[in-house]
This record gives structure tokens, sequence and C-alpha cells, in this order.
């Protein structure tokens, strides 16, 4: 199996509690998501909010993925860990930071892929994975932004994510 290590970073003119809200019921997302076709809540969470599970559907222009994700961790508004299976198997990590009402975040994949396509051998295939993983976020995180009636700044994917959510610069 092919391993990723995938950080998508961002910035969102709100608070992180909005966000948190949004990113915590993903049944929006297949209606505000361009990527997103399907999501089905399996379960619901528990009131630490963890425990739920979710089975997402992505139409991906070359690979269509499908996958549940479990709520391993879940701590409002800083942290949502998901375990993921399916296409994907691995975690799946959102981490949010508020400072004065703007929401810097990080989202890391650590995950294998179990679809043959992705598996195949080659820097091609990896490039072309990664290149839908950035634009598949980048339409993600621009939409979250929309449904929160605001917009995202500096969405970047970093390969081998060892960034922290908000820039050094940032003081409280």
């Amino acid at each position: 199996m092919a391993s990723y290590n995938l950080s998508t970073v961002f910035e969102i003119r709100t608070s992180a509690e909005r966000v948190w809200a949004a990113l915590t019921e993903p049944a929006t997302w297949a209606t505000t998501w361009p990527e997103v076709r399907e999501v089905a809540r399996v379960h619901r969470p528990l009131a630490d909010g963890t425990d739920a599970l979710h089975r997402f559907r992505f139409d991906l222009v070359r690979f269509p993925l499908g996958f549940e994700a479990h709520t391993v961790r879940a701590r409002t508004p800083e942290v949502v860990e998901w375990s993921v299976r399916g296409d994907l198997e691995g975690r799946a990590i959102w981490e949010l930071d508020d400072l004065d009402g703007v929401t810097f975040g990080k989202v890391t994949w650590h995950v294998r892929t179990t679809k043959a396509l992705l598996n195949l051998a080659g820097p091609a295939i990896r490039r072309l994975a990664e290149a839908e993983h950035d634009r598949t976020m980048r339409h993600g995180i621009d939409a979250l932004a929309a449904h929160l009636g605001t917009s995202a700044r500096r969405v970047r994917t970093l390969r081998r994510g060892a960034v922290s959510p908000r820039p050094a610069s940032a003081t409280r």
C-alpha cells in the first residue's frame, strides 16, 4: 500500500467555534464541498464528541474514494481526529487555533491507500494523487469558508506536514 502524509494549512476569517461546528457536522459537506458526493451518519457522537461515525464518498477527477471516518478524539474547538478505513486507512486530524477571531487550521492525513490504482508504483501516480488532494482540500476549505459567510486565505498543502496551524509570528 502507498502511504501519504499530507498537511493542509489555512486561515478562515471567523472564530474557531464556528469552524468547529461546521467540521463536526459533515452532513452539510455534500451540499457545499464540490468533490463530496455523499455523507451518511452511521453513528451519532457521544457527549464528548467522540465515537461519531460517518461514511464519505468523494468523486475526485481521477480517483473516486470512499471511506468511513470514526471520531476517536475531539476537543472543542481545538481538534478532531478520525480513524479512517475504506479506500484510505489511517488517521486524519483537524487542528484549529483562534487568534482574534481568525481561525488558523491544519488538516493532516496519515493514510495508506487500499485502492489498486493508487497503489501502482511510480512517482507519476503519487504526483497525481497529491495534486488531487491539493485541489480537493483547497475546494473544501473555500467551501467551508463560504458556508460560514466568510473567506479563506493562505490555503496550501505541505508534504510531510510539520507546521503549526498558527504562524510563529502570531502572539496573543
